[in-house]
């Protein structure tokens, strides 16, 4: 029979194995990848939606470019240079560039995509052709 320390140590073994495979797994997980802006893409019957929530920017700070295979979101906004009278302690909330891009799925009729960008959401649909 096994004494308690030897217990305590096996215990312990298993929980840095598991901590181990856990760390694997979310370092490979694109949802833990810097991958800005959060996009959802939603399938329904008659076509797909894509949604980017895009907080602080606008029309002009976004650049959709849709072709037969691939939707490109970019935005090159950079920080102003304006000089202030402080200086940042700390400084979390950024308004960074992007370029995220998505294949277009093979059933899209490419003559009918809409986009629409409001209050921060980028939205994106895609109609899906119609089958004989």
């Amino acid at each position: 029979m096994a004494n308690e320390e030897d217990s305590t140590e096996n215990l312990t073994v298993v929980q840095d194995s598991v901590s181990d495979e856990y760390e694997d797994f979310f370092a490979h997980t694109p949802f833990f990848i810097d991958s800005y802006p959060a996009v959802d893409i939603k399938e329904k019957k008659e076509c797909y939606i894509l949604e980017a929530e895009l907080p602080g920017l606008n029309n002009n700070d976004v650049l959709v470019k849709i072709d037969e295979k691939l939707i490109i979101l970019q935005s090159s906004r950079e920080e102003d240079e304006v000089e202030r009278d402080y200086i940042y302690l700390l400084k979390e909330r950024r308004k960074p560039g992007f370029s995220r891009s998505f294949t277009v799925p093979n059933d899209v009729e490419n003559k009918n995509i809409s986009v629409s960008f409001q209050n921060g959401l980028l939205s994106i649909i895609l109609a899906k052709t119609r089958k004989a």
